[in-house]
């Protein structure tokens, strides 16, 4: 790969860092003339923005900042899988400096409400007459929760995943539930939205 010094070179190499990505969604806007700004922002996983620290070596990711309609919404285009208008929770809430109109500024991004994760479960369960429990669980995802079994998926094969859902399913029932669920034959249905 190239070293990239303009948003041309990522768009003709189809690849970048997360920080060159980020510039060429910015640059995409702009060219479409939408009011867009970047942001260095910390990432919550490694610390907290000091704002009477002043070094640019505690920004670690750029997210881009959308002005429509008088409205600022956050984007975080770097991020795999990561649908419109959802950022990674390393990057809700998260201190930085933010470019706009008048200047740069130190900013905040804002925090995700809880309503914008949801996991609607459903069980169709059927207990035989041996006391043996068969049946389907199906999950419905969205928000980080779903964004975290997306980006899962890339990184682990299918089988994977499916194991790691299905160990994961069988705390959630109470422990008499887990005992006959062991022995029987549950399948798992996961729908990340």
């Amino acid at each position: 790969m190239k070293a990239t010094k303009r948003a041309e070179d990522t768009w003709n190499q189809k690849s970048g860092s997360g920080e060159d990505l980020a510039l060429l969604y910015l640059a995409l806007l702009r060219g479409a003339g939408l009011t867009a700004y970047p942001m260095k922002v910390v990432d919550r996983e490694k610390g907290l923005f000091n704002t009477n620290y002043l070094s640019w070596y505690q920004l670690n990711d750029t997210v881009v900042i959308l002005n429509t309609g008088g409205q600022d919404i956050v984007l975080d285009p770097a991020e795999k899988m990561c649908p419109f208008q959802l950022v990674h929770w390393r990057h809700s809430g998260a201190g930085g400096i933010r470019q706009q109109a008048k200047g740069i500024e130190p900013w905040a991004t804002p925090l995700l409400p809880y309503s914008a994760n949801n996991i609607v479960r459903r069980a169709e369960l059927t207990l035989g007459a041996d006391g043996q429990v068969t049946g389907k669980l199906k999950f419905a995802m969205t928000g980080q929760d779903a964004l975290h079994w997306r980006q899962n998926a890339l990184r682990v094969d299918e089988d994977t995943q499916k194991k790691t859902l299905t160990s994961g399913s069988g705390r959630r029932f109470p422990q008499a539930w887990r005992r006959t669920s062991r022995a029987s034959r549950i399948s798992t249905i996961l729908t990340p939205i």
